[in-house]
Protein backbone atom coordinates (compact mmCIF):
# COMPACT_ATOMS: atom_id res chain seq x y z
CA UNK A 1 0.00 0.00 0.00
CA UNK A 2 1.12 3.56 -0.66
CA UNK A 3 2.76 4.70 2.55
CA UNK A 4 0.60 7.52 3.82
CA UNK A 5 2.51 8.94 6.78
CA UNK A 6 0.58 11.99 7.98
CA UNK A 7 -3.21 11.69 7.96
CA UNK A 8 -5.37 14.81 8.27
CA UNK A 9 -8.87 14.28 9.70
CA UNK A 10 -11.46 17.05 9.50
CA UNK A 11 -13.39 17.18 12.78
CA UNK A 12 -16.71 18.97 13.10
CA UNK A 13 -18.81 19.69 16.18
CA UNK A 14 -22.55 19.21 16.39
CA UNK A 15 -24.59 22.38 16.96
CA UNK A 16 -24.34 24.15 19.35
CA UNK A 17 -20.71 23.02 19.36
CA UNK A 18 -20.58 20.82 22.43
CA UNK A 19 -19.66 17.39 20.97
CA UNK A 20 -17.72 15.82 18.10
CA UNK A 21 -20.16 14.85 15.36
CA UNK A 22 -20.82 11.14 14.63
CA UNK A 23 -19.52 11.60 11.09
CA UNK A 24 -16.24 13.03 12.36
CA UNK A 25 -15.85 10.14 14.79
CA UNK A 26 -16.36 7.75 11.89
CA UNK A 27 -13.70 9.60 9.86
CA UNK A 28 -11.31 9.35 12.81
CA UNK A 29 -11.97 5.61 13.14
CA UNK A 30 -11.19 5.14 9.45
CA UNK A 31 -7.99 7.11 9.91
CA UNK A 32 -7.10 4.97 12.93
CA UNK A 33 -7.47 1.79 10.87
CA UNK A 34 -5.21 3.19 8.15
CA UNK A 35 -2.66 4.49 10.66
CA UNK A 36 -2.42 1.05 12.25
CA UNK A 37 -1.76 -0.47 8.81
CA UNK A 38 0.82 2.08 7.70
CA UNK A 39 2.36 3.48 10.90
CA UNK A 40 1.05 6.96 10.07
CA UNK A 41 0.41 9.80 12.50
CA UNK A 42 -2.93 11.60 12.86
CA UNK A 43 -3.77 15.28 12.81
CA UNK A 44 -7.28 16.06 14.08
CA UNK A 45 -8.21 19.40 12.52
CA UNK A 46 -11.04 21.64 13.68
CA UNK A 47 -11.89 24.99 12.11
CA UNK A 48 -13.59 27.72 14.14
CA UNK A 49 -14.47 29.65 10.98
CA UNK A 50 -18.08 30.87 10.91
CA UNK A 51 -20.44 28.25 9.47
CA UNK A 52 -23.77 28.67 7.70
CA UNK A 53 -26.15 25.92 8.80
CA UNK A 54 -29.38 24.89 7.11
CA UNK A 55 -31.40 26.54 9.88
CA UNK A 56 -29.78 29.90 9.32
CA UNK A 57 -26.66 31.88 10.06
CA UNK A 58 -24.73 30.84 13.16
CA UNK A 59 -21.52 32.37 14.44
CA UNK A 60 -18.98 30.14 16.18
CA UNK A 61 -16.16 32.05 17.82
CA UNK A 62 -14.62 28.74 18.85
CA UNK A 63 -15.46 25.59 20.78
CA UNK A 64 -16.73 26.14 24.29
CA UNK A 65 -15.56 24.12 27.31
CA UNK A 66 -17.71 21.09 26.42
CA UNK A 67 -16.68 21.16 22.75
CA UNK A 68 -13.02 21.53 23.65
CA UNK A 69 -13.28 18.64 26.10
CA UNK A 70 -14.85 16.49 23.37
CA UNK A 71 -12.02 17.33 20.95
CA UNK A 72 -9.36 16.59 23.57
CA UNK A 73 -11.05 13.31 24.46
CA UNK A 74 -10.91 12.26 20.81
CA UNK A 75 -7.21 13.14 20.59
CA UNK A 76 -6.38 11.28 23.78
CA UNK A 77 -8.23 8.19 22.54
CA UNK A 78 -5.88 7.74 19.60
CA UNK A 79 -2.74 9.11 21.20
CA UNK A 80 -3.08 6.66 24.10
CA UNK A 81 -3.54 3.78 21.65
CA UNK A 82 -0.02 4.31 20.32
CA UNK A 83 -0.86 6.45 17.28
CA UNK A 84 0.92 9.84 17.42
CA UNK A 85 -2.01 12.27 17.39
CA UNK A 86 -2.19 16.06 17.50
CA UNK A 87 -5.16 18.40 17.70
CA UNK A 88 -5.01 21.53 15.56
CA UNK A 89 -7.47 24.44 15.82
CA UNK A 90 -7.62 27.07 13.09
CA UNK A 91 -9.59 30.24 12.56
CA UNK A 92 -9.22 29.86 8.77
CA UNK A 93 -11.78 28.24 6.48
CA UNK A 94 -11.49 24.49 6.97
CA UNK A 95 -10.88 23.54 3.34
CA UNK A 96 -8.37 26.36 2.76
CA UNK A 97 -6.19 25.55 5.77
CA UNK A 98 -6.39 21.80 5.13
CA UNK A 99 -5.11 22.34 1.58
CA UNK A 100 -2.33 24.60 2.84
CA UNK A 101 -1.23 21.94 5.29
CA UNK A 102 -0.95 19.49 2.40
CA UNK A 103 0.99 22.03 0.34
CA UNK A 104 3.42 22.57 3.20
CA UNK A 105 4.02 18.83 3.38
CA UNK A 106 2.44 18.51 6.82
CA UNK A 107 -0.18 15.96 5.66
CA UNK A 108 -0.49 13.59 2.69
CA UNK A 109 -4.06 12.21 2.95
CA UNK A 110 -7.25 14.04 3.95
CA UNK A 111 -10.18 12.18 5.55
CA UNK A 112 -13.51 13.91 6.18
CA UNK A 113 -17.13 12.92 6.78
CA UNK A 114 -19.62 13.49 3.99
CA UNK A 115 -21.78 15.55 6.31
CA UNK A 116 -22.04 15.99 10.02
CA UNK A 117 -25.01 15.14 12.19
CA UNK A 118 -28.03 17.23 13.16
CA UNK A 119 -28.93 18.08 9.58
CA UNK A 120 -26.35 20.67 8.56
CA UNK A 121 -23.89 20.32 5.71
CA UNK A 122 -20.79 22.11 6.98
CA UNK A 123 -18.43 19.33 5.99
CA UNK A 124 -20.55 18.46 2.96
CA UNK A 125 -19.46 21.66 1.18
CA UNK A 126 -15.94 21.28 2.58
CA UNK A 127 -15.69 17.82 1.01
CA UNK A 128 -16.51 19.14 -2.45
CA UNK A 129 -14.03 21.99 -2.20
CA UNK A 130 -11.32 19.56 -1.13
CA UNK A 131 -12.19 17.23 -4.01
CA UNK A 132 -11.80 20.13 -6.44
CA UNK A 133 -8.72 21.83 -5.06
CA UNK A 134 -6.70 19.61 -2.72
CA UNK A 135 -3.58 18.05 -4.31
CA UNK A 136 -3.59 15.11 -1.87
CA UNK A 137 -6.04 12.20 -2.00
CA UNK A 138 -9.35 12.99 -0.28
CA UNK A 139 -11.31 10.21 1.46
CA UNK A 140 -14.95 11.12 2.16
CA UNK A 141 -16.60 8.66 4.55
CA UNK A 142 -20.19 8.15 5.70
CA UNK A 143 -20.97 8.41 9.37
CA UNK A 144 -23.21 5.33 9.45
CA UNK A 145 -21.08 3.06 7.24
CA UNK A 146 -19.33 -0.02 8.58
CA UNK A 147 -15.65 0.30 9.39
CA UNK A 148 -14.38 -2.88 7.72
CA UNK A 149 -14.99 -3.07 4.00
CA UNK A 150 -16.09 -6.13 2.03
CA UNK A 151 -15.95 -4.72 -1.51
CA UNK A 152 -13.88 -1.88 -2.99
CA UNK A 153 -14.43 -0.49 -6.47
CA UNK A 154 -12.18 1.64 -8.66
CA UNK A 155 -13.42 3.63 -11.64
CA UNK A 156 -10.93 4.19 -14.45
CA UNK A 157 -10.92 5.80 -17.87
CA UNK A 158 -7.57 4.08 -18.58
CA UNK A 159 -5.65 7.34 -18.21
CA UNK A 160 -2.66 7.69 -15.85
CA UNK A 161 -4.82 9.06 -13.03
CA UNK A 162 -7.24 6.19 -13.60
CA UNK A 163 -4.34 3.75 -13.29
CA UNK A 164 -3.35 5.35 -9.99
CA UNK A 165 -6.92 4.98 -8.73
CA UNK A 166 -6.87 1.28 -9.59
CA UNK A 167 -3.50 0.80 -7.90
CA UNK A 168 -4.67 2.53 -4.71
CA UNK A 169 -7.92 0.55 -4.68
CA UNK A 170 -5.95 -2.68 -5.12
CA UNK A 171 -3.70 -1.80 -2.17
CA UNK A 172 -6.70 -1.08 0.04
CA UNK A 173 -8.54 -4.24 -1.08
CA UNK A 174 -5.48 -6.32 -0.18
CA UNK A 175 -5.21 -4.58 3.19
CA UNK A 176 -8.91 -5.10 3.93
CA UNK A 177 -8.83 -8.62 2.52
CA UNK A 178 -11.86 -7.84 0.36
CA UNK A 179 -12.96 -8.05 -3.27
CA UNK A 180 -11.61 -5.57 -5.83
CA UNK A 181 -13.91 -4.42 -8.63
CA UNK A 182 -12.77 -2.20 -11.50
CA UNK A 183 -15.34 -0.18 -13.44
CA UNK A 184 -14.75 1.17 -16.95
CA UNK A 185 -17.31 3.05 -19.02
CA UNK A 186 -16.52 2.91 -22.72
CA UNK A 187 -16.59 6.40 -24.16
CA UNK A 188 -18.50 6.56 -27.44
CA UNK A 189 -17.20 9.28 -29.82
CA UNK A 190 -19.61 12.15 -30.38
CA UNK A 191 -19.67 11.47 -34.14
CA UNK A 192 -20.77 7.90 -33.48
CA UNK A 193 -23.53 9.11 -31.17
CA UNK A 194 -24.97 11.15 -34.01
CA UNK A 195 -25.54 8.04 -36.12
CA UNK A 196 -28.71 5.98 -35.93
CA UNK A 197 -28.46 2.94 -33.72
CA UNK A 198 -25.15 3.94 -32.13
CA UNK A 199 -26.23 2.80 -28.67
CA UNK A 200 -27.34 -0.58 -29.97
CA UNK A 201 -24.03 -1.00 -31.78
CA UNK A 202 -21.98 0.19 -28.79
CA UNK A 203 -23.73 -2.28 -26.51
CA UNK A 204 -23.43 -5.21 -28.89
CA UNK A 205 -21.87 -8.16 -27.01
CA UNK A 206 -18.99 -8.45 -29.46
CA UNK A 207 -18.13 -4.75 -29.09
CA UNK A 208 -18.29 -4.85 -25.30
CA UNK A 209 -16.26 -8.05 -25.24
CA UNK A 210 -13.54 -6.42 -27.31
CA UNK A 211 -13.55 -3.31 -25.13
CA UNK A 212 -13.51 -5.43 -21.99
CA UNK A 213 -10.49 -7.35 -23.27
CA UNK A 214 -8.61 -4.15 -24.05
CA UNK A 215 -9.49 -2.68 -20.64
CA UNK A 216 -8.50 -5.86 -18.81
CA UNK A 217 -5.08 -5.97 -20.47
CA UNK A 218 -4.52 -2.31 -19.62
CA UNK A 219 -5.60 -2.72 -15.99
CA UNK A 220 -3.56 -5.87 -15.38
CA UNK A 221 -0.52 -4.20 -16.92
CA UNK A 222 -0.98 -1.24 -14.57
CA UNK A 223 -1.13 -3.60 -11.56
CA UNK A 224 1.64 -5.96 -12.67
CA UNK A 225 4.46 -4.08 -10.97
CA UNK A 226 2.65 -2.59 -7.99
CA UNK A 227 0.20 -5.34 -6.97
CA UNK A 228 0.60 -8.49 -9.09
CA UNK A 229 -1.31 -10.52 -6.50
CA UNK A 230 -4.49 -8.45 -7.01
CA UNK A 231 -7.37 -10.19 -8.79
CA UNK A 232 -9.69 -7.44 -10.08
CA UNK A 233 -13.22 -8.20 -11.26
CA UNK A 234 -13.90 -6.04 -14.32
CA UNK A 235 -17.18 -4.32 -15.18
CA UNK A 236 -17.41 -2.68 -18.62
CA UNK A 237 -20.38 -0.79 -20.07
CA UNK A 238 -21.17 1.86 -22.66
CA UNK A 239 -23.42 4.13 -20.60
CA UNK A 240 -22.40 7.60 -19.42
CA UNK A 241 -19.56 7.30 -16.88
CA UNK A 242 -21.44 8.78 -13.92
CA UNK A 243 -24.54 6.65 -14.46
CA UNK A 244 -22.64 3.44 -15.14
CA UNK A 245 -20.36 3.94 -12.15
CA UNK A 246 -23.25 4.78 -9.83
CA UNK A 247 -25.40 1.82 -10.92
CA UNK A 248 -22.49 -0.63 -10.83
CA UNK A 249 -21.36 0.47 -7.39
CA UNK A 250 -24.94 0.12 -6.13
CA UNK A 251 -25.35 -3.34 -7.63
CA UNK A 252 -22.09 -4.47 -6.02
CA UNK A 253 -22.99 -2.92 -2.67
CA UNK A 254 -19.45 -1.57 -2.63
CA UNK A 255 -18.16 0.06 0.54
CA UNK A 256 -15.67 2.40 -1.16
CA UNK A 257 -15.23 3.88 -4.63
CA UNK A 258 -11.77 5.09 -5.66
CA UNK A 259 -11.48 7.34 -8.70
CA UNK A 260 -9.43 10.12 -10.19
CA UNK A 261 -10.39 13.67 -10.98
CA UNK A 262 -9.12 15.27 -14.17
CA UNK A 263 -7.79 18.82 -14.30
CA UNK A 264 -8.43 21.01 -17.31
CA UNK A 265 -5.16 21.87 -19.04
CA UNK A 266 -3.89 25.30 -18.10
CA UNK A 267 -6.55 26.07 -15.50
CA UNK A 268 -5.53 25.01 -12.00
CA UNK A 269 -8.24 23.42 -9.90
CA UNK A 270 -10.79 22.97 -12.67
CA UNK A 271 -12.34 19.57 -13.34
CA UNK A 272 -13.52 18.25 -16.70
CA UNK A 273 -16.83 16.41 -16.44
CA UNK A 274 -16.63 16.58 -12.65
CA UNK A 275 -17.87 12.99 -12.41
CA UNK A 276 -16.51 12.48 -8.89
CA UNK A 277 -18.26 15.54 -7.50
CA UNK A 278 -21.56 14.62 -9.16
CA UNK A 279 -21.33 11.17 -7.61
CA UNK A 280 -20.60 12.39 -4.08
CA UNK A 281 -24.24 13.05 -3.19
CA UNK A 282 -25.56 10.06 -5.14
CA UNK A 283 -23.41 7.28 -3.75
CA UNK A 284 -24.25 5.29 -0.65
CA UNK A 285 -20.60 4.35 -0.14
CA UNK A 286 -17.43 6.21 0.81
CA UNK A 287 -15.49 8.00 -1.93
CA UNK A 288 -11.72 8.35 -2.29
CA UNK A 289 -10.49 10.71 -5.01
CA UNK A 290 -7.00 11.41 -6.30
CA UNK A 291 -5.59 14.08 -8.61
CA UNK A 292 -3.26 13.80 -11.58
CA UNK A 293 0.41 14.08 -10.67
CA UNK A 294 0.70 17.47 -12.38
CA UNK A 295 -2.35 18.97 -10.63
CA UNK A 296 -1.86 22.53 -9.40
CA UNK A 297 -4.16 23.76 -6.65
CA UNK A 298 -5.57 27.28 -7.05
CA UNK A 299 -5.15 27.77 -3.29
CA UNK A 300 -1.96 29.58 -2.34
CA UNK A 301 0.30 27.96 0.24
CA UNK A 302 0.36 31.13 2.34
Amino acid sequence: MRRFRRLLVGVDLTPPGDAVSPGSRRAALQAQWLAEKTGASLTLFHSTWTDIYEDGFEVRAGPGPEGMASLEELRETYDSSGIPTELVLSGERAWVEMIRRVQRGENDLVIVARRSAAGHRALGSTSKKLMRKCPAPVWVVKGEAKLLYEAIAAATDLTPVGDRAVELAAALALAFGCALHVIHAVRVPLAAQMSAGWKREAEHPSVLQKRAGEAERHILAALRESHPEAAPILHVGSDSPSRFIRETVASLDADLLVMGTVSRAGIAGMLVGNTAERLLDRLECALLTIKPRDFLSPVGSE
